[in-house]
């Protein structure tokens, strides 16, 4: 579950807690570990 602010950049699209959009080319791949 979302706890932190700090979790919205590494969660998928459909488990946004609003509604976005994706757009743009990726720069990691889906599931892929963000840098901390």
């Amino acid at each position: 579950a979302l706890t932190s602010i700090t979790d919205a950049p590494n969660v998928p699209v459909e488990k946004a807690l609003e509604p976005i959009v994706e757009r743009g080319p990726k720069l990691h791949q889906a599931g892929e570990a963000g840098y901390r």
